[in-house]
């Protein structure tokens, strides 16, 4: 090999372990920005509860009268967090008689332990059904004369790509809150 040979080859050897220098440092500055905080994924989460597909259910039943009329029920659910708990609040209205009845869940989002998603296909729609696990009978659920605890709420979406989105951010989240439990455990 020549002289010239020998000055391009350390040349190519140059720019080759600079570029690999690059690309590494690029690699570990983007796993530090898919590490989202807490808050920043409470905060995404809590912009798109919104989009649950409970909001505009309407059910039709007969009504067991003598005018056999329907009567439908509209059933809402609104979601919010606060204080890291997933606070949902469903209600239900009775045309008949404008009965309005009301169930309250208080969810620890703290207490997160795994997350998981379901394809769910009713005769009129389909849902992605989004479930959180709880490491116990944390979540309550109040409603007129009872207060009952659960190990595990769904959320449901009909947007694939959004359950999607939101099974990873809790799922993030049920992770961030193992660390936290195993930093207070010391």
């Amino acid at each position: 090999m020549g002289l010239g040979a020998k000055k391009t080859m350390k040349k190519l050897n140059l720019i080759v372990f600079t570029l690999l220098i690059f690309s590494a440092n690029n690699v570990h500055s983007q796993e530090k920005q898919n590490d989202a905080t807490w808050e920043e994924t409470i905060n995404f989460i809590s912009e798109n509860l919104k989009y649950t597909v409970i909001e505009s259910l309407q059910q039709k039943f007969n009504q067991q009268s003598f005018d056999n009329e329907y009567a439908t029920i509209a059933n809402k659910t609104k979601h919010s967090i606060k204080d890291n708990f997933l606070n949902t609040k469903f209600s239900s209205t009775y045309n008949k008689d404008k009965s309005v009845s009301y169930v309250y869940f208080e969810t620890p989002l703290n207490k997160l332990k795994k997350v998981t998603l379901e394809k769910a296909i009713n005769d009129e729609f389909t849902t992605f059904n989004i479930g959180l696990k709880l490491t116990g009978k944390f979540a309550k659920r109040t409603s007129d004369d009872e207060e009952k605890f659960f190990d595990s709420i769904l959320l449901s979406f009909d947007d694939h790509t959004l359950a999607n989105r939101m099974t990873k951010a809790f799922q993030h989240l049920a992770y961030l809150a193992s660390e936290k439990r195993k930093q207070s455990k010391f």
